[in-house]
């Protein structure tokens, strides 16, 4: 039954393909040049056998070789892609957002979407996307994170006590990325450490692994499916929570450090409505992503500085950091 299901949709996708192809010949003079590569994968492979090796730079040198520095048209996750030349490309694209180009669901790959949720600020465009910046911007300030830097201290002496204290070796890039999760879940749900976050952790470890899947489909086995099991369980956590706040909500004072949950639960719209569970579960998971990898992999560039750096190390421990340290 799985082999038919498969061939069925291997089936559709290639007949899509030819037609798409088909129609896109009658208007190639108003098409970048490029190619979209084999059937439903496109060159989907060729990226990632790059990346596979932290090279995934590459496989645009090698495309700009063959049609210069100009726009070149590929396919990658299913998704037929336009790749613009920087600066000439950010010019191009963010003077014409929602212009001739729009931004949001239809920019990323189908795993992403899928993964992410329908309604996270991500996948939503125009005044939805506009009227999620304005609810959340306030939350994302300097003066509103900084009312949270005890408690992010303690998670930081917490978190060295318990995984880098008394080790002879660690795993940077593994470090940063838990401690950088712990912070997201305490700013964002006031989750604290624990068993309950430790699971969390996993299943964002496994979203994380599924983001750029080639076939999103939940086929048991395959990166998508432990991914979308991944994120059940996160939305099964934040169930919990968020009844359990509604009810602390209702019957309590406001709590004088509001962290992201409140603000998604007790903020209505311009039109007096709130944001439904299911848009604050898709908005969670997406800010623990934007906040994840570029956190974690800032902060292991920082250990990597100061461990060749001693001497600025020390300026740093005396409160004497300066211009040229590194």
């Amino acid at each position: 039954m799985l082999g038919e299901v498969i061939a069925a949709v291997f089936a559709a996708g290639l007949l899509g393909w030819l037609i798409l192809g088909r129609s896109r010949s009658s208007r190639k003079g108003r098409l970048p040049p490029g190619s979209l590569g084999w059937p439903i994968v496109g060159e989907t492979l060729q990226f990632l056998h790059y990346s596979s090796k932290n090279n995934w730079t590459q496989f645009y040198k090698d495309r700009v070789a063959k049609y210069g520095e100009a726009p070149f048209r590929t396919n990658l996750f299913l998704s037929p892609t336009v790749i613009m030349p920087a600066p000439e490309g950010n010019k191009f694209l963010f003077q014409n957002e929602n212009k001739a180009v729009v931004a949001g669901a239809e920019s990323f790959p189908p795993s992403i979407k899928m993964l992410l949720g329908p309604d996270c600020m991500s996948n939503v465009v125009g005044e939805e996307h506009k009227r999620l910046r304005r609810l959340c911007g306030n939350f994302f300030t300097p003066e509103g994170i900084r009312r949270f830097v005890p408690q992010m201290c303690k998670i930081a002496k917490d978190h060295f006590m318990q995984h880098w204290e008394g080790r002879d070796e660690i795993f940077l890039g593994e470090m940063t990325k838990q401690f950088a999760f712990e912070v997201a879940c305490f700013l964002f749900i006031s989750m604290e450490a624990g068993p309950t976050l430790d699971g969390m952790n996993t299943a964002f470890t496994q979203v994380h692994g599924g983001l750029f899947s080639i076939l999103p489909y939940q086929i048991p086995g395959t990166s998508f499916y432990k991914a979308m099991k991944g994120r059940k369980h996160i939305d099964q956590v934040s169930d919990a929570v968020i009844a359990r706040r509604r009810q602390e909500i209702q019957g309590a004072e406001p709590r004088a450090n509001q962290d992201l949950l409140d603000v998604l639960l007790t903020t209505p719209d311009e039109e007096g409505n709130y944001m439904s569970d299911d848009a604050i579960k898709d908005n969670l998971v997406n800010f623990l992503f934007a906040g994840h990898d570029t956190s974690a992999h800032t902060l292991a560039m920082i250990a990597r500085m100061l461990h060749h750096n001693p001497y600025c190390l020390e300026g740093i421990v005396k409160g004497e950091v300066k211009d040229n340290c590194f």
